[in-house]
């Protein structure tokens, strides 16, 4: 008999994210299309920016800052984030 996964047996998350670094109204904004926009107001310089979409983005799925981090994109606006369900 085939085992069926559940949700909750899903290791890992993924999300496209696009970043818009020294906005003015900064926030999390998801998008019809299943990506988030992030606006931060952090500079993206030295990962400031990157920091803070990691937190917002971790306060906005309501998860502990550990569970997230950038899967590809650290030096690009278009970012996939990773979301460990472990």
């Amino acid at each position: 008999m085939e085992k069926k996964s559940s949700p909750h047996s899903i290791k890992k998350r993924y999300l496209q994210v696009k970043v818009f670094p020294r906005s003015k109204n900064p926030g999390v904004f998801p998008q019809e299309n299943g990506t988030f926009i992030v606006r931060v107001t952090a500079p993206p310089e030295k990962g400031q920016a990157n920091r803070e979409v990691l937190a917002r983005l971790a306060a906005y799925l309501n998860l502990p800052l550990q569970r997230i981090q950038i899967h590809r994109g650290h030096t690009s606006r278009y970012k996939v984030i990773v979301i460990d369900n472990s």
